[in-house]
Formats: C-alpha cells, structure tokens, sequence
C-alpha cells in the first residue's frame, strides 16, 4: 500500500518520495490517522477502507472549495485515492498548536468572513456530501424553513426509523412540521459553511486559524455558529472577532437549539444510545415550545 501512495504523490510532486516509518496518530480502527515523514516534507495521511473512497474525495472537494475563497486557512489535499484495498487522503501535515486570545479572536472574523460568501440564491450544495459517516442531502432549496426541516432534521429521522433507533413515542411528520413551523419567516441569506464546526475540526499553527473535515453547503450562517455552543462553548475572544465582522440577530439565541437537535440525532445516528438521552431531552423541548 505505502509504496503504491508515494509512487503517485512522486506524480504529483514530480520528484522521487522515500517515505520513512509512518506514525500513527490515533486509535480510531474505522479512520486510521498518520504522520508520514519522508526527503519531501512531513505529510498527514487518512486511511479508511476502499469502499468508503467517495467519503474522501467529498471532503477533498470541500477542502478545495474552501480554499478557493480564501477567507479562512484549510489543508489542501494533495492526493485522494486508493491503494489495493485501502482509500486514503494525503496532505501538508501541520503542527497544530494552542490558540491564543488573539488567534481566536482572528478566527471570529475569519469565519464571518466566510460566511460572507453568498454567491447562491438558494440553500444547498453542488452534491450531496458526508457529515461524518451520514449521508448530508444537499439538494437545493429557496426556501430554509423547508431545506433545514426536511433535508437536515426529517433525514437524520427517517434513519434512524430505518436503524430501529426512533423512539416510539417521536412523530417524523409533527416533528418536521414543528420544526418548520419554528423557522418560519427566517429566511436568511444563503451562506458558505463549514458544516461541522466543533472544536476537534479547528486548529492554530503560527500562521494563525486552520479548519479541517468539513461539510460544506450554503445555509443559515447560525447553523455553524449553533455548533461552536453544542459541547460548550468556543472561547470569549472568538465571538468577540465574529460579532465585530457580523453581529448575529437576537432570534439567533431561540434557533440554537433547533441547529443542534441535528447533530444531536446524527451522534445518535452514528453511535447509538449512549447519545439517546440528548437527543430524546432536545426534541421534548422543542415540541414544548
């Protein structure tokens, strides 16, 4: 496998690569991280099995989209593929450090900045992507109470029925209704996110904020910014930096939550009962309202 990888990053790099013993980075059985010195640099390589390529190459289109704004720092892929029966993702490995007060606060006004990137008149993607290992559907939409309703919360629902995971006592349709119901009137305007914005996903280097895995598609800036409060909040000094670019609407504060319940149902998706509780707690407060 390793010497399948560096005879096609030697393609890409147009030199020979010798590669020295890669370092593993994490125990993760289903995505295998390492740290791969070699004479051309210090790369970070992604190892997963070779039928979940088209996770990869989704995340390697997001990465370059990203990149292509300019507006935040993201690894840039250099190579996505497969080697016999392994899909793997190569980049410029980078050296990850704490984040100052000022690095936070930059990273504020780096992702309003982002999120002023409103070239879409509707709300979706290009294609439908990944968040972690689900499915995102993407499909566009001009209306945002009925793309995030139907294609953010109904999906995940309609899963986990799928899964046998829904809860007796949960209705898919009074929930997206409620939901819809909820959002109506909010039609804010369509912006690029990142998609899956926890703190795991966001780096500093000395060249200041760094985003990685992302899930991108053009929606409700407050989506993204829902899911810096959904594990505890990011520093002060970040949305300090946000709100001096973009201050957000009160009504931001009554639509936090509703963001959340879907990454609260894509945890319960993705790893079972031990985040039922969560999810169960989120949709009791919402059909309360």
């Amino acid at each position: 496998m390793w010497n399948s990888i560096r005879h096609q990053l030697a393609l890409v790099l147009q030199q020979s690569v010798h590669f020295e013993q890669p370092q593993r980075l994490t125990d993760d059985e289903i995505e295998r991280k390492y740290l791969l010195p070699s004479d051309a640099g210090e790369f970070f390589i992604k190892l997963r099995s070779r039928d979940q390529y088209e996770k990869f190459a989704c995340e390697q289109r997001d990465l370059h989209r990203l990149a292509q704004y300019e507006q935040i720092r993201v690894p840039v892929p250099l190579l996505c593929g497969v080697a016999n029966q392994t899909a793997f993702m190569l980049l410029p490995f980078h050296h990850l450090t704490e984040g100052s007060n000022e690095q936070w606060f930059q990273f504020g006004c780096e992702l309003a900045c982002l999120h002023q990137c409103q070239e879409q008149a509707m709300y979706g993607w290009d294609e439908d992507n990944f968040l972690g290992m689900t499915v995102q559907p993407n499909r566009w939409h001009k209306h945002w109470p009925q793309f995030f309703a139907e294609q953010r919360i109904g999906w995940q629902l309609s899963l986990l029925e799928e899964k046998d995971r829904l809860d007796e006592t949960w209705n898919i349709d009074e929930i997206v209704d409620v939901v819809m119901r909820q959002l109506h009137g909010h039609q804010p305007p369509p912006s690029l996110l990142h998609g899956d914005l926890w703190r795991g996903n966001t780096g500093f280097t000395e060249e200041g904020p760094l985003l990685f895995d992302p899930s991108c598609y053009f929606g409700d800036r407050e989506a993204d910014l829902a899911m810096t409060e959904l594990f505890g909040p990011f520093p002060a000094p970040f949305y300090q930096g946000y709100q001096s670019v973009w201050p957000l609407d009160p009504g931001y504060v009554e639509r936090r939550d509703i963001y959340n319940l879907y990454h609260r149902l894509n945890h319960l998706n993705l790893f079972g009962d031990c985040f039922r509780q969560q999810a169960t707690q989120a949709i009791a407060a919402l059909l309360a309202r």
